[in-house]
Parts: structure tokens; sequence; C-alpha cells
């Protein structure tokens, strides 16, 4: 895939300037802070863009550029679709995103996003971007606990078909900043306005327990930071919001996915996949998100049990 051109972008749509100096932007920083779709990404094919103001498609190009960054063909990207009436501008736009994404299917819906019926757009695809660098999405807008931003949920929530990754806009006081907020679902669950948006933040004791082992791990020889990561693991938090059971036991699925790493490093015990991948299941049957993407890792590459690219995906 063909690098971005600064000049040719910047002719046609406003970009600010850290998006194009060659430095990591805040919407690649956004896409790599999520643990689960960077892992995703390079698994899965059939990708849609849907953007929310066709005439500023920073999002798609910063898409384009995290896959140049990490490898990923962009012949995954199936659809794109431009919303907002059409102009000069869009079908620029339009003309400029057909270079980084070849075979992809790009529409212009000509419509503001607003009075689009989404079930309309048809959209099939395993997974499904949705930006909004300039069409008044903020993240302040995607607030499920408070109900704001009612309509943009109920279109993310009848277009998506398996997975979504929303890249929203945050300014702060500062007319000189823009942040970009990256909220993702990878678990097939319900896109539901009284889902509370803070239930997935640690607790306090959750908190201090990843810190205290990630500081043994860090400070302790590889023997005692072992031990203490086994030990861990049978002190389970059960305020802890991060999984969805602890089961009878309550093993702490963290300190498990740490041991796991141990023996999938060879970190003074033998290196052994297969070890490794129990582990991971252990912690993967308690509902942990980044242990169940972890086993579909294994499983898609044959670490530590049968390859089953099917089972994986």
């Amino acid at each position: 895939m063909n690098n971005i051109k600064q000049s040719s972008i910047s002719e046609v749509i406003a970009i600010p300037e850290y998006l194009i100096t060659g430095k990591q932007s805040d919407i690649i920083q956004a896409i790599s802070d999520h643990d689960e779709l960077t892992r995703l990404l390079p698994l899965i094919g059939n990708i849609a863009i849907i953007e929310y103001d066709g005439k500023d498609v920073i999002g798609s190009l910063e898409i384009a550029r995290y896959f140049n960054e990490h490898d990923i063909d962009p012949l995954v990207i199936d659809r794109i679709i431009l919303l907002g009436k059409k102009s000069r501008e869009v079908m620029a736009n339009k003309k400029i995103l057909s270079t980084h994404f070849p075979v992809a299917e790009i529409s212009v819906v000509n419509k503001r996003w607003q009075d689009i019926d989404p079930r309309e757009l048809k959209i099939t695809n395993t997974l499904v971007f949705h930006t909004g660098y300039s069409a008044g999405i903020s993240d302040t807008l995607f607030d499920q606990e408070t109900g704001n931003g009612e309509a943009f949920v109920n279109f993310v929530n009848k277009t998506r078909t398996a997975y979504y990754a929303c890249i929203l806009t945050n300014s702060d006081d500062s007319i000189f900043a823009t942040h970009f907020t990256c909220r993702v679902n990878l678990r097939l669950k319900e896109f539901a306005l009284e889902t509370d948006s803070k239930s997935e933040a640690k607790t306090n004791f959750c908190r201090d327990k990843h810190d205290f082992i990630t500081n043994c791990i860090e400070t302790l020889v590889e023997k005692d930071a072992f031990f203490q990561c086994i030990e861990e693991t049978d002190h389970g938090c059960e305020e802890c919001n991060q999984c969805g059971n602890y089961n009878v036991a309550k093993h702490c699925p963290f300190a498990q996915r740490k041991v796991a790493e141990f023996y999938r490093k060879g970190k003074f015990v033998p290196q052994d996949d297969r070890i490794a991948h129990q582990w991971e299941l252990m912690a993967a049957r308690q509902g942990y998100k980044p242990a169940c993407i972890q086993v579909a890792d294994d499983l898609m590459e044959g670490y530590g049990c049968t390859q089953d690219i099917e089972a994986a995906l």
C-alpha cells in the first residue's frame, strides 16, 4: 500500500499538522492502546469504514496508515461509506481513498448521517469502523450512562454485524488540542444504552493487585516472581468486573495470564506453549477478554494446542 501523500491530501481536506508529520498520531495511538483490537485486526478480513462526514476522511486515512505500519493488507477493507451531501470535497476524498483501499467499494450516501436509516446501508461486514472527526460525534455524545448520543448509539447498533470500533473526537478546553477516543466492542454483546459505561473500569482493589503483580515481575528475580504470580492466582477480587465470573474458587485471571507468560517465554520455567495455553484457558473460561483473545491466537497458529482456524475466528 502506498504511503499517504501529504501534498495531495492536505490540498483537499484540512488536516491537523500532527497527522502529516510522520509521527504517531492520536488516532493510531487510540487504536494501538486497545490490545483486543490490535490482536484482531491482522486476523480478519471483511472490514467496513463509515465516515460520518465525507468532507473529512482523516479516520480512514489514519486507518490506512496504521495498516501500512503494521503490514496489514488494505484489501481487507471491503466497503467505505461516506455520509453527507455530495460535493467536490467529498468526491475528491473518494478518489483519494480509492488509492489507499484499491478494492474497496466506496460510496457516497448524499445524506447527513442523522437523516439516514442505518439499515438501508445493509452492512454485513465482520468489523465496522465508525469514524467522525468533524461530524459532531464526540466522546461526550457517546455517553451511555446519561443516555446522551442516543441517535448515534442506535445508528451503531443497527449497522454493526459482529464487531465495531468507534473513533471519536473529544476536545479539551484548549482550541489547539484534539484528543481521540476509541470505543471498541469485540465480543458480540448488545450495545445497550442502559449499560453503565464505567463498568469496565478496574476497581481500586483490582488496579492495586495488577500493579503489585507487575511490580513483582519487574523487581524480583525470575524464580521469586514466578512463585509470587502462582500465589496470586488464588486470590481473586470478589468485586472485580474485569471478567464474567470467578466461578467458585475466584482465581485471578490477570495473575493466571502472567503465569502463562512465564511458560510462553521460558522465564525461570522451561518454555512450553502447551502449559501456557492451559493457563490462558483458565483465565478465558472466566470471561477475561485478553485471555480470550490469546486463546484465539493460540488456536489460529497452533501454539500449545491443535490448530483450528475456524474455532479461532
